[in-house]
């Protein structure tokens, strides 16, 4: 009877052991901690291959054991692992992880996660991007990305930076990075774009993501993602602050005392005088004192009682002299400006619908007068599911901009910068009477002096009579109204389980009307009695995407499959219309003006066509790979439309290995990274290169055409490969992170112009011949130093440093090279080198020295050898190809975050070490030339007197005395302070007792500090180092000076 029983229980127990092991059919749902479902969630029979993932209703089936534990994990939240104890329904409740939403990234068509990712994209937060105080999101990434460098050519209020990522990959196409935005590529101003509407800024720089927008990603694609409501109640944000520009980068240290002035406008009279007359130094001393008065039309503001202001025996301003009046033309000119910036929103949502609504106001004046910004901005960003298959959304955006501008970068009577730093401090902005008051018009309004006479005693101020900088900014109007209109609808489509389907379409309409006008009274419109323009830009765009995915977990393997296709329109109206002869100088319009200047306009048209697809597999989140493949076809190239780009990548995770398990308490992270894969760039000079344009003409009353564009049905795209190769790693936790990134980038079929033979009636060609070769390395690091309740200080540091190489240049170029103003390009050698004139000193009489190659004959004529020589004529110097480029040593970007209980503290600097660049501001101010105003350092000029000095002579005659040369090269070496943020959270306890969800006050600081190898020298105008250029012009340095904004600011919660 007991033996039976045994059996029995036995068997029993046997049965219960088999029923267990066996798998069986679990049911169960995946929801957030509200409830809300979690649609596309992974679900695995932990350790074993078996998975799947949910449905739009979070719900899934699973073949496991009664005994199985199931993995479950989604980006954004927390991996859950929950025992299945003999269920057969299991409901699965996960919760946000804030670490993992930080590791989302954007990437081409969709996003992922860091650890997925086989590519190099970086990305930066919304919270980091709210600390900056810019008018453009294109200056967010200032010193933030590792490979990432702006150039400023101007800092007009709502003037874009230019953004090259890995360096500039073309001569004479395109080199900017292409922007897009939620999803489409996006050709628009970036200081139309509210700064305070976006979620992340990610920059893809190799060629994962790259390859999949084609003719379009050769220099790199910037994704810029807009905020959306969150599965929360709805929330009212209001953020609003208040502060001053001022000037960030410090002036060349110029003389600004009009004694100074005299005294060394003294010297450079004398200095002149005594090369003249052979050496006497008494005489050119005399000389000097009597003519300095009259040299500058008699203008002083002193008053004396000697018989010469300047004394001809010291050279100083007479001791008994008073001074009238005290005038500086760039207090006048330069002065704080207000800045205020407001942004509301509203955001919310539920397991359905989000929805996103925000608007926004910023007036930036800046310090310079007459010159500002001004944004009017709303978004509506909504999405919904009408069904558990199908989503549908729409992003609509608009931005009104009133930008007004001060010229730049020009001699002209009106350029503010180049009047600033060239004004003698002699000449009074407004006239004045023999005491030196002010004289006041009938309407009780300040006269303006013009150098005409109208300050007692004077005559004509030379140079620039008829000319008042502050009098013609604030008759001169230089405006520029924008009106840009963008929307974005898309519709999804869920099926059979693991299949999405999209489509998009996106529309933009931007209008930009330009005002100029020139009054006819003072300045540059007094020639043609005023001048009016005005230009206007309409700009519309469409691009439509449509996309089918394929996702799907099978055990360990996970497969993300997508094809696309995309088609892209751009059509651009323009009209310029001018004339002369204005009748009302207070009105600026066309129709008070009598005289037809010139009218012009065109329209250009760009089309593209793409296929493309994408496939990315990983086995068990450890190996990775992603392949990628674009088929474009563009209107640009006629004849050769169609290119072809592909990628290839992998990764390993190294650390997530079993043989790494015992590296897990303190390596929390260990991934090689490489890619591989093709780009191109259609962004040649014109948009129909391929044929031969003109312009109509009349010529002796005959209708005609001439030539102006020598098309070539030949060209095609430059291409590009790139390869990239990465380590990730992660320590303690993460609390240690460190990214690498080793890059080689070629160029090939780059664009040059050929001159032609004369007999083929053309006078160039272009082709693509060109071939550079960019590679550099970069890292991230970001450590958290301390993570406690009361306590959190973080520091990150990122850098980089690169290198290019001209691998083939058009025949004519290879043995001679090709000019590129001060640099010369060659084969094999960097872009970036010099070449110009060595500077060798002075001689005995403080005349400049070059070096020259000088052959060495024998005693029968015959060249045995060259020895360099000095010679005082520039024209007989020679170029030399300096071992010096414009090419920096290292860049990098430094941020720190410190909080202390309800106290936050955020630094931001940037800096740069090495390189050279062409100081052209220098260069003006070493000239002799008259009228001119001079540094402080004159007195450093050779001296006839002491028969010492570091500089030349002070000789108003001798042309090459700022000749280009060496002397004026200065190291690129600089540092940036570029933000510091000061924040008080207030306790959360006592705002709710005013419904008030969280609020907090702060003090923010950009562009707070900067410093260079020479004050007023700012090597961050151009990547080649000649001035506010890329690489093939120069200007002179005149440019637009950064802005410091100093602010306080609250944001509130509801």
């Amino acid at each position: 009877m007991v033996r039976k029983i045994l059996l029995s229980l036995i068997a029993v127990l046997g049965l219960c052991a088999y029923g267990f092991a066996q798998n069986r059919q679990i049911s169960g749902k995946v929801a957030d901690a509200e409830g809300k479902p979690i649609a596309g969630a992974t679900v695995m029979v932990d350790g074993t291959s078996t998975g799947t993932t949910t449905g739009t209703d979070g719900k899934f089936t699973i073949a496991a054991p009664a005994n199985a534990t199931l993995a479950v994990s989604f980006i954004g939240y927390e991996a859950q692992k929950v025992a299945v104890a003999g269920k057969t329904h299991v409901d699965i409740v996960m919760h946000e992880d804030a670490q993992a939403i930080e590791n989302v990234v954007v990437t081409a068509f969709g996003t992922t996660t860091k650890k997925d990712l086989t590519g190099s994209i970086a990305t930066i937060r919304g919270e980091e991007l709210s600390k900056r105080q810019v008018s453009t999101v294109s200056k967010m990434l200032e010193g933030a990305v590792p490979g990432v460098q702006l150039t400023t050519a101007t800092n007009q209020p709502g003037t874009d930076a230019a953004i090259y990522v890995r360096g500039v990959g073309s001569l004479n196409a395109g080199n900017g990075a292409l922007i897009v935005l939620d999803g489409s590529p996006y050709q628009g101003s970036l200081s139309d774009i509210n700064p305070a509407d976006i979620e992340s800024i990610s920059v893809s720089k190799d060629a994962t993501a790259n390859s999949l927008y084609g003719s379009r990603a050769a220099n790199g694609v910037v994704f810029i993602t807009t905020k959306r409501g969150s599965l929360d109640n709805p929330t009212i944000s209001v953020d609003t602050r208040f502060g001053i520009n001022t000037r960030a980068v410090p002036e060349y240290d110029i003389i600004t005392d009009p004694g100074e002035y005299l005294e060394a406008q003294w010297r450079t009279m004398r200095d002149t005088k005594w090369v003249e007359n052979g050496g006497d130094l008494a005489a050119a001393s005399l000389y000097a004192s009597q003519e300095v008065l009259g040299a500058h039309g008699n203008y002083s503001p002193y008053k004396y009682s000697s018989t010469y202001l300047i004394d001809p025996a010291t050279g100083k301003l007479d001791p008994s002299a008073r001074r009238m009046y005290s005038e500086r033309l760039q207090d006048e000119l330069f002065k704080s400006g207000f800045r205020n910036e407001t942004n509301v929103s509203v955001s919310g949502g539920n397991d359905k619908s989000d929805y996103f609504i925000s608007l926004g106001y910023l007036k930036d004046e800046s310090y310079v007068i007459e010159s500002g910004f001004e944004r009017y901005s709303a978004r509506v960003n909504v999405n919904t599911k009408l069904r558990k298959w199908i989503k549908v959304g729409a992003n609509l955006s608009y931005a009104h901009t009133v930008q007004n501008n001060v010229l730049e970068n020009s001699s002209a009577a009106s350029s503010a910068f180049a009047t600033a730093r060239s004004w003698e401090p002699v000449y009074p902005v407004y006239a004045r009477d023999a005491e030196g008051n002010i004289k006041y018009d009938e309407n009780g309004d300040k006269v303006y002096d013009l150098g005409t006479g109208q300050t007692d005693g004077t005559t004509t101020r030379p140079g620039t009579s008829g000319q008042n900088i502050i009098a013609t900014l604030k008759m001169d109007t230089r405006d520029i109204k924008r009106n840009n209109l963008q929307g974005r609808a898309y519709g999804e489509i869920y099926f059979l389980r693991d299949f999405t389907f999209t489509s998009s379409a996106s529309l933009g309409y931007r209008a930009s009307d330009e005002l100029l006008f020139y009054n006819p009274t003072i300045g540059d419109g007094r020639g043609t009695n005023g001048r009016v323009n005005k230009t206007s830009t309409d700009v519309y765009d469409l691009d439509l995407i449509q996309m089918l995915n394929y996702k799907k977990s099978i055990g360990r393997h996970s497969i993300n499959a997508l094809v696309g296709h995309e088609y892209n329109s751009w059509v651009r109206d323009y009209l310029d219309v001018s004339k002369t002869n204005i009748y009302d100088p207070k009105n600026p319009q066309l129709n008070n003006a009598g005289e037809m200047g010139s009218i012009n306009g065109y329209q250009d048209v760009l089309r593209i066509q793409g296929f493309f697809g994408k496939l990315e597999y990983n086995y068990d989140n450890r190996y990775y790979f992603s392949g990628g493949i674009r088929r474009d076809g563009t209107s640009r190239f006629k004849y050769h439309p169609w290119g072809t780009f592909w990628s290839v990548g992998g990764s390993w995770r190294i650390g997530a290995e079993k043989f790494m398990e015992n590296t897990h308490d303190w390596l929390s992270e260990l991934k090689l990274r490489a890619t591989y894969g093709t780009q191109g760039n259609e962004d040649l000079t014109n948009y129909y290169p391929y044929t031969d344009q003109y312009n109509v003409t009349i010529s002796e009353g005959k209708l005609g055409t001439e030539i102006y564009y020598y098309g070539n049905p030949d060209l095609s795209w430059e291409k590009q490969k790139t390869f990239d190769l990465g380590l990730d790693v992660g320590l303690l936790d993460d609390r240690i992170n460190l990214t690498m990134d080793y890059f080689i980038r070629v160029s090939d079929g780059l664009l040059f112009k050929r001159t032609k033979d004369i007999s083929t009636g053309r006078a160039y060609d272009w082709y693509n011949v060109g071939k550079l070769r960019n590679s550099g390395f970069e890292f991230d690091v970001n450590v958290k130093i301390i993570q406690k309740k009361d306590w959190y200080w973080d520091v990150s540091i990122n850098g980089y440093t690169y290198a290019n190489k001209m691998l083939n240049l058009p025949d004519e170029y290879k043995e001679a090279g090709m000019p590129n103003g001060n640099q010369r390009i060659y084969e094999g050698k960097d872009i970036y080198r010099w070449e110009m004139r060595q500077y060798a000193g002075l001689d005995e009489k403080g005349n400049s020295l070059w070096y020259m190659d000088q052959d060495i004959t024998d005693s029968e004529g015959n060249v045995v050898g060259v020895e360099k020589v000095t010679t005082d004529k520039a024209t007989e110097a020679t170029q030399y190809l300096l071992e010096k480029s414009a090419l920096p040593d290292f860049t990098g970007g430094l941020n720190t975050t410190l909080r202390w209980k309800s106290l936050d503290l955020t630094i931001m600097a940037n800096f740069q070490f090495g390189g050279y660049g062409y100081d052209y501001d220098f260069s003006a101010f070493s000239s002799a030339n008259f009228p001119m105003n001079r540094l402080k350092d004159y007195a450093d000029a050779w001296n006839p007197e002491t028969g010492k000095g570091s500089a030349p002579i002070w000789n108003t005659n001798d042309s090459n005395i700022n000749a280009s040369s060496d002397r004026f090269l200065v190291s690129n070496t600089y540092f940036n302070l570029r933000n510091i943020t000061l924040g008080y959270t207030f306790p959360a306890g006592w705002m709710s007792k005013i419904g008030i969800k969280s609020a907090r006050i702060y003090f923010a600081c950009d562009n707070v500090f900067f410093a260079s190898k020479r004050k007023g020298y700012d090597p961050r105008t151009s990547m080649g180092g000649q001035g506010a250029t890329i690489a093939l012009n120069s200007v002179d340095g005149t440019y637009y000076s950064p802005i410091r904004t100093t602010s306080v600011g609250l944001n509130i919660n509801f």
